[in-house]
C-alpha cells in the first residue's frame, strides 16, 4: 500500500513539474498583481508571503492550481486522498520518495516512459493479482531480488523478439 502511494505521489510530482515550466516560462519569479483574479484567489493563503517566495515554488504552486482546475471531482477526491496519504508519512519515507524522484528526473525520457508504461500496466492488474505481486516480492530474500532484477535487467537489453521466445521457453 505504501509502495503505491509513494509511486502515485511521484508520477504526479513529475506531471506537476514539466507542467509548471510550461506554465511559467521557465520559473521566472511573478508578483502578486501580475496573476490573474483566479490565481489570487486559489493561492490566497500565500499572498502576503507571495512576493519572496522563491520562483520555483512560485511555479509549483500555479501549476497545482492549473492542473487543480482541470480535475473532475473523483480526481480531486483522489489527489485529496494522496496529499493526506503523503502527510501521513514520516520524514524519512518522504525523504526517500524525493531521493526516487530525482532519480527518475535523472532518466533518460525513453527510460522515463517506460517506467510509466510498467505503472499504467500494473495498475491495470486486477487488484488480486497486484497484492499477489507484492506478496511475492515482500516474501524474496535480498538475493532473490537481486537475481530478479539482474534477470530483468538481461530481458530488458535483449531485442523483443528474443525476449518473447525466452518467456515462452520458461513458461514450458
Amino acid at each position: 500500500m505504501i509502495r503505491r502511494g509513494v509511486l502515485i505521489v511521484v508520477l504526479m510530482m513529475c506531471a506537476s513539474t514539466a507542467w509548471s515550466d510550461d506554465i511559467t516560462g521557465g520559473g521566472e519569479a511573478v508578483t502578486w498583481q501580475s496573476l490573474s483574479d483566479g490565481e489570487r484567489k486559489l493561492l490566497a493563503p500565500f499572498a502576503e508571503n507571495w512576493d519572496t517566495l522563491p520562483a520555483d515554488r512560485q511555479a509549483r504552486l500555479r501549476a497545482g492550481i492549473h492542473l487543480w482546475q482541470k480535475l473532475t471531482p473523483e480526481q480531486r477526491a483522489r489527489a485529496k486522498e494522496r496529499y493526506e496519504f503523503w502527510q501521513t508519512l514520516p520524514p524519512e519515507a518522504r525523504a526517500k520518495v524525493r531521493e526516487r524522484f530525482e532519480a527518475f528526473k535523472d532518466m533518460p525520457p525513453d527510460e522515463q516512459a517506460r517506467m510509466r508504461k510498467q505503472f499504467r500496466d500494473f495498475q491495470d492488474l486486477p487488484p488480486e493479482r497486484r497484492e499477489a505481486l507484492r506478496n511475492h516480492w515482500k516474501n524474496m530474500s535480498p538475493q532473490e531480488r537481486q537475481r530478479f532484477l539482474e534477470h530483468r535487467e538481461r530481458l530488458r537489453q535483449k531485442m523483443p523478439q528474443q525476449r518473447q521466445e525466452l518467456r515462452h521457453r520458461q513458461q514450458h
